[in-house]
C-alpha cells in the first residue's frame, strides 16, 4: 500500500477540519480536497498496479473507493444542511418585521408592562370591580380580563390574585404621574 494514501486515510478528520476552519477553509472546501486527493491517489495505485504487480488487493481498492464515496456524502449532507439552513434563514427574515413603536403609547419614553397596564385600567375605569361585580365564574373573569387588556388567561389570573406584580412590578412614580395628568 502506498504510504501517501495510508497518511490520508489515518487522518483525524475532527482535528483536521477544526485546524482548516481556524485558516478560513470551510468543511466543504476541505472535503473538496479530500476527495479530489484521494482519487488522484487512487488513480495513481491503479496505474502502478497495472505496470507491475503490486500487493494492493481488490477489497483494499474497494475500501478506498468506499472511504471516498463516505466523503462524497459527507460533502453532499453538509450542502443540504447549509440548504436547508439559508432557507430557514430567508423565511425567518421575510417574517420578522421591524416592531414600530408609536411614540404615542410610550410614558415618559417607557414602555409599560401588564401589570402597570392592569394599574392604569383599574383607576381610570375601576376594572376589577366592574368584572368582579360580573355574575360569572373566577374563570369567566380571568378570561374576560385577558380579553380587554390583551394578555393570557393565566395572566389575567395572575393579575387578579397579585402574583403577577412579583414578576412585572409596577413603577409607581411613573404611573403615579401619568395618573395625575389624567385628572
Amino acid at each position: 500500500m502506498p504510504s501517501g494514501f495510508k497518511d490520508f486515510m489515518e487522518i483525524n478528520y475532527s482535528s483536521t477540519i477544526q485546524q482548516m476552519k481556524e485558516g478560513g477553509v470551510s468543511e466543504i472546501e476541505f472535503l473538496d480536497y479530500l476527495i479530489n486527493s484521494y482519487e488522484k491517489i487512487l488513480e495513481s495505485i491503479i496505474c502502478n498496479a497495472n505496470k507491475d504487480e503490486s500487493d494492493i488487493t481488490d477489497k483494499q481498492l474497494l475500501s478506498y473507493r468506499k472511504s471516498i464515496e463516505e466523503l462524497k456524502h459527507r460533502k453532499s449532507v453538509l450542502l443540504d444542511q447549509k440548504l436547508i439552513n439559508q432557507k430557514i434563514e430567508l423565511l425567518t427574515s421575510q417574517n420578522k418585521k421591524p416592531r414600530k413603536l408609536n411614540d404615542n403609547l410610550l410614558i415618559d419614553s417607557k414602555i409599560i408592562n401588564i401589570s402597570e397596564r392592569y394599574r392604569i385600567a383599574n383607576e381610570v375605569c375601576d376594572l376589577r370591580k366592574n368584572i368582579d361585580i360580573k355574575n360569572i365564574s373566577a374563570t369567566e373573569k380571568h378570561i374576560l380580563l385577558a380579553h380587554i387588556i390583551g394578555c393570557t388567561q393565566q395572566v389575567a389570573r395572575e393579575l387578579f390574585n397579585g402574583t403577577q406584580q412579583k414578576r412585572t412590578p409596577v413603577r409607581d412614580d411613573l404611573i403615579n404621574k401619568y395618573l395625575k395628568n389624567l385628572k
